[in-house]
């Protein structure tokens, strides 16, 4: 059930208000006494009315369910001129009247006009659910809730029901909800509820209870309580007084069904790991531990709440002709509930007329949801959001995406997946040689991040940088040549390394003024491969290719470099560069293959494989048209491949087209199926390849599907499923050449 919206009916306009005279005074009207009546602290069952007076008198409210009103507050007799009273034991959802009453010492009566608010609803059936417990020590309790739409977060506890105490108000939207309560007595009773409110409306639950654990625990359970909760794993930790053997038994239900593998060793402190969960699940787990003597003991029901999966992509504005699109798929075989969270750089939601935010969608199963960030947000969100990101969470976790960032003249687009991966250490490879450059990082936790920006030479030693504080749900963002390195020029060789004590998303948008542009995300500095795969390399004619290939090592190696045409021969000559310790290798001679001059003017593309000596690397190629700046994409180097894969989005009409590239890059042939599906999830089209062992094709979809020919495809999405892994990406492009992006596949389960 959403929420639902009520008005806050204040007819009140402050310094128009209509003044009558007191009670029984002649038909001549006396001067303003009562004057700046407002209604404030409004709940579902409270508000207080205040009011100032132009002389010394009592307080007094006349209210009730209609224009009659008939219910009068106490008296308070304190003569004063600023008066307040508070109205209690309200009804919910319900409109109320009033009027202010003030008595002087001399006995005249003076009254308001007849005034009205709305108190707000409680919304508890149906929108607050799951409220549960974990994590129960002797000095602190975890309480968890779940609500049916994005709520803020709070929790009111104490020794009675009458509570007393109160966590710290967590603004951050969410539907699901965590809170820790510390400090908390040994062997207590404590009670508690849990309140959510969105915009003007509010949620309470029922009263809840909980004890907490003796100050002595006298079995062989000390703590039990998990950590490290994601969408689709969670950690389970807990100490015994004695060694003993650990296992957890967990599930959706308090039957559990499920068990983790038993670990015999004989420890006091236990941790095991639940994996393959489904997101924005309550989940019921024990613990299991057996001594040395076989003594088996088994805990009490815990509970907790997986997260929604989330998703983040940057909204990049160049000026206010830049658009951000968003295309996502949802895999699963359940409908997804997908909320949309808007946020500044700041990390504030953004609120204003004209938008909605949160915003809910539901995408059915299979099925895929093209949209700009108006679609999503309203169109008041392009005047409100000049920079900042945008956060999608969803209730499966069978969603993939992309975005792009275009103009209207469709002069520049390109874009990349968007990320559920937070990391800790990125790099992003590109720096220098065109007219901009910016980064942008967006904080993906509810906790400020304290970063570090460096710019990273070609043998390793960092050149420049910038230590920042990102907010929660913040955004980051500079152009490298002009503002986060001042006075240090970036040049092609660099490479950019960020720290950060939270989980960051990163991208990176450069180009030439006037020209196309190219996106690129950041990219796992922890990342473990050896060899990689740039899918796309194109030289001669209009065309230039450059490749960056970062070490993400502390010792130095060699990267050897091999360069292939579509139907698998090797072009030109095997090249090994040396590469520093974290440093880089730049390869931009359009020649470094073969002499250019044996080719004039001739087009050749094809991929290139990067095998490394032993040392972990990570890349990015750029593929343009350079002169003119009509064509300009990049993409990430590929280290995994991938049998079943998607591309988010289809366009094939008379403005656009959809290209797709797959490589075979084993020694068997690959069997590729390529799926095109409606955006409602039906199969409207499908294909077989045969990929030799080596070979790439590229094919638009017109000709995988010729009875797209003639037909306007402007959404959808493509599904492909290979016998053998096989590295795959998009293209998409006008069909009068205007601008060109290329977009990876995304491997899918």
């Amino acid at each position: 059930m959403r929420l639902k919206k009520c008005c806050l009916m204040l007819i009140l306009v402050l310094g128009c208000l209509t003044i009558f005279a007191p009670s029984g005074s002649a038909t001549s009207p006396k001067p303003v006494f009562i004057s700046q009546v407002k209604v404030s602290g409004i709940t579902t069952v409270s508000a207080t009315i205040s009011w100032t007076s132009a002389g010394e008198a009592d307080s007094q409210v006349n209210f009730g369910l209609t224009p009659a009103r008939g219910t009068l507050t106490t008296l308070d007799p304190a003569l004063v001129r600023l008066h307040s009273q508070t109205l209690s034991g309200l009804t919910p959802n319900t409109v109320y009247y009033f009027t202010v009453v003030s008595r002087t010492a001399a006995g005249d009566v003076w009254t308001s006009g007849n005034l009205t608010f709305s108190t707000l609803v409680n919304i508890v059936t149906g929108t607050i659910s799951n409220v549960n417990t974990s994590g129960v020590t002797n000095s602190s309790a975890t309480i968890n809730w779940t609500t049916s739409v994005a709520a803020n977060s709070l929790v009111q506890f104490g020794t009675t029901a009458s509570y007393g105490l109160s966590t710290q108000l967590i603004p951050r939207l969410v539907t699901q909800h965590s809170v820790t309560l510390s400090s908390l007595r040994p062997g207590t009773l404590y009670h508690f509820r849990v309140k959510s409110a969105s915009g003007e409306n509010l949620g309470i639950s029922d009263d809840f209870t909980f004890t907490t654990l003796n100050a002595e625990v006298d079995t062989i359970f000390g703590l039990i309580t998990t950590s490290a909760i994601g969408s689709t794993s969670a950690t389970i930790v807990w100490v015994t007084a004695i060694p003993a053997s650990s296992q957890v038994d967990y599930g959706p239900g308090p039957g559990y069904g499920s068990s983790t593998t038993l670990d015999p060793a004989l420890v006091a402190s236990h941790s095991q790991t639940l994996t393959g969960l489904s997101p924005n699940t309550l989940y019921h787990y024990r613990v299991r531990s057996s001594d040395a003597n076989g003594e088996r003991s088994i805990s009490a029901d815990y509970t907790f709440a997986t997260t929604p999966i989330s998703f983040f992509y940057p909204e990049i504005s160049l000026d206010t002709d830049t658009y951000t699109g968003i295309a996502l798929t949802n895999l699963d075989q359940n409908a997804a509930q997908l909320t949309f969270t808007a946020s500044t750089a700041a990390g504030a939601l953004i609120q204003g007329s004209g938008l909605t935010n949160p915003s809910v969608e539901t995408l059915g199963a299979r099925s895929q949801l093209p949209a700009i960030q108006d679609q999503v947000f309203g169109t008041g969100i392009s005047h409100m959001w000049p920079l900042g990101s945008a956060e999608i969470d969803s209730s499966t976790g069978g969603l993939a995406g992309f975005f792009l960032t275009f103009n209207s003249a469709l002069t520049f687009m390109d874009g990349a997946a968007v990320t559920a991966t937070p990391l800790k250490q990125l790099i992003l490879p590109e720096t220098g040689g065109q007219d901009y450059n910016t980064l942008f990082l967006t904080n993906a936790s509810g906790t400020d991040a304290s970063v570090t920006v460096g710019l990273v030479d070609v043998n390793g030693s960092v050149r420049s940088s910038l230590q920042t504080i990102i907010p929660a749900y913040g955004t980051y963002s500079g152009d490298l040549l002009t503002a986060i390195f001042a006075g240090v020029d970036a040049v092609p060789s660099d490479y950019i390394l960020v720290n950060s004590s939270q989980g960051l998303v990163s991208y990176e948008f450069f180009g030439n003024v006037s020209k196309d542009v190219a996106v690129l995300a950041g990219q796992d500095a922890g990342a473990a491969a050896t060899s990689l795969y740039s899918p796309q390399y194109v030289v001669g004619g209009p065309w230039s290719s450059t490749i960056s290939i970062v070490n993400l090592d502390s010792a130095q190696g060699t990267v050897t470099l091999r360069w292939f045409g579509d139907d698998g021969s090797q072009i030109g000559t095997t090249q090994t560069l040396p590469i520093a310790a974290n440093g880089k290798a730049y390869i931009s001679d359009q020649a470094f293959f073969q002499d250019s001059a044996a080719m004039p003017g001739q087009v050749t593309q094809g991929y290139v494989v990067v095998a490394s000596s032993g040392i972990h690397i990570s890349g990015s190629v750029v593929f343009s048209e350079p002169v003119q700046g009509t064509f300009s994409s990049a993409l990430p180097l590929v280290s995994t491949l991938g049998r079943s894969q998607v591309l988010s989005h289809v366009a094939s009409n008379g403005t656009y087209y959809t290209g797709l590239a797959v490589l075979n890059p084993n020694s068997t042939n690959a069997q590729v199926k390529i799926e095109l599906y409606a955006p409602d999830g039906t199969l409207s089209m499908s294909a077989t390849q045969t990929v030799a062992p080596g070979q790439r094709i590229s094919r638009l979809l017109t000709e995988l599907f010729p009875d797209l020919v003639g037909q306007d495809w402007h959404a959808g999405y493509v599904k492909l499923t290979a016998d053998v892994g096989v590295a795959c990406f998009g293209v998409f492009g006008t069909q009068n050449l205007s601008v060109l992006s290329a977009i990876p596949a995304q491997i899918i389960q």
